[in-house]
């Protein structure tokens, strides 16, 4: 299943979107600190910001991860790098950008395919999961979120007076609104919810309610790839569990490709060339292993010597996953 969260800076939705994940147990994705990452890299390694290609192939090449609330790019932890300010004014630039955007459409679906996410960002209901089962649009007034940023700002030592918080959250929001690609906007299915005056808890348990209230059925996420191809009924259907269960339960994460919390029913997923997903006959997961493999032939299946936790938190992206 599915939520996203899309709103302006300010307005609730990253806190509320992490202890909503937190309370449910999925996983999170802040695609935000994604873009922003990507920027982080680019300046890393001299990508010129204002080249959209090679940032669009930088952001495919790279392993993007969300560990324990922690933000890692290929294995590094950039979780306090990517919110200064050097790095907030470099990810507009990054964030404009067509083929950047559409890069990061790609990659975000293949993270969030065949899980529980909830999701945030600005597009993500409109732009990249319009099929999400459940989508909320956050807002408050403009004053409302800058008094929040500006409490952020001055927990993390900056200076910035309320005003200039007010005036740059205006210049974002036109920004975010104005872009070509993937503006900021409510989603045709969305609730909008205004959080002037609500507590993070109260937030949090307006959206647990929206996700309560939807009918879930047994197939789960909707997946981008084939129809699911069920095992074989009787004795040579059970076999073929067996032999599944014995094989996911000893998988290794491998290639660059983290642990991550696999709750679905199935694990025998293969990756073709266009990442499509499809489920292999005679697949039975065990819901306790949560760990996968993505080799250099892009096939993805179970490995020996997985020493994965149950309670795994963690969503990836991979170079290897294309």
């Amino acid at each position: 299943m599915i939520i996203t969260l899309d709103g302006p800076a300010g307005a609730g939705k990253s806190s509320a979107a992490r202890a909503l994940a937190a309370r449910l147990g999925w996983c999170y994705m802040d695609t935000g600190a994604m873009y922003r990452a990507i920027a982080l890299e680019s300046l890393d390694r001299g990508i010129p910001l204002d080249d959209a290609g090679a940032v669009a192939a930088l952001a495919e090449s790279v392993a993007i991860e969300f560990r324990d609330g922690r933000v890692l790019v290929d294995g590094r932890d950039v979780s306090v790098e990517i919110r200064t300010e050097r790095i907030t004014r470099a990810t507009r630039p990054v964030a404009d950008a067509a083929p950047v955007r559409e890069a990061m459409k790609r990659i975000q679906r293949r993270m969030a395919q065949g899980i529980d996410v909830v999701t945030e960002g600005r597009d993500q209901g409109s732009v990249v999961f319009p099929q999400a089962e459940v989508m909320v649009f956050v807002t408050a007034s403009a004053e409302e979120r800058a008094r929040r940023r500006h409490a952020e700002e001055v927990g993390r030592g900056n200076g910035m007076t309320f005003a200039e918080v007010l005036t740059a959250q205006a210049a974002r929001d036109e920004g975010d609104r104005s872009r070509t690609v993937g503006p900021m906007r409510a989603a045709d299915d969305a609730v909008i919810l205004e959080t002037d005056g609500l507590t993070r808890d109260d937030v949090v348990a307006r959206r647990v309610s929206l996700v309560e209230a939807h009918p879930r059925g047994d197939a789960g996420p909707r997946a981008t790839g084939p129809v699911e191809r069920r095992p074989p009924r009787g004795p040579a259907g059970r076999r073929q569990a067996a032999a599944t269960r014995r094989s996911a339960a000893a998988c290794t994460p491998s290639s660059g490709f983290s642990a991550a919390r696999w709750p679905c029913r199935c694990s025998g997923f293969a990756f073709g060339s266009r990442s499509r997903c499809r489920r292999r006959a005679g697949c039975s997961f065990s819901p306790a292993t949560r760990a996968i493999s993505i080799r250099s032939s892009s096939v993805w299946r179970p490995t020996a010597g997985c020493r994965a936790s149950p309670g795994a938190r963690s969503i990836a992206s991979s170079r290897s996953a294309r």
